[in-house]
C-alpha cells in the first residue's frame, strides 16, 4: 500500500447511506496526515458497510477582495 493523506470530510455513503468512510487522497505531500479538503483536487474511500467506492472531486471558488473602502452611508 502507498503513501497518501486523510481527508477530514464526512458524508453518507452514496450507496448505502451509512457513516464512518475514511476518506484519502494522493493529491497532496502524502505523509498519512490529516488534511482538509480544500488542499486536494479529490478524494475517495470505501464504504464499511457496503464496500461501494465513494470519490469526491473538489471545486473551489475564490473570491479577491479588490479594494476596501469605508462606508459613507
Amino acid at each position: 500500500m502507498g503513501m497518501f493523506d486523510y481527508v477530514d470530510y464526512t458524508a453518507p455513503c452514496y450507496k448505502c447511506g451509512a457513516e464512518g468512510i475514511e476518506f484519502q487522497s494522493k493529491d497532496h505531500k502524502c505523509f498519512m496526515r490529516k488534511i482538509s479538503p480544500r488542499k486536494v483536487r479529490r478524494f475517495y474511500g470505501t464504504c464499511p458497510t457496503c464496500r461501494a467506492w465513494n470519490e469526491y472531486k473538489v471545486k473551489i471558488q475564490s473570491y479577491t477582495v479588490k479594494r476596501v473602502e469605508k462606508d459613507e452611508s
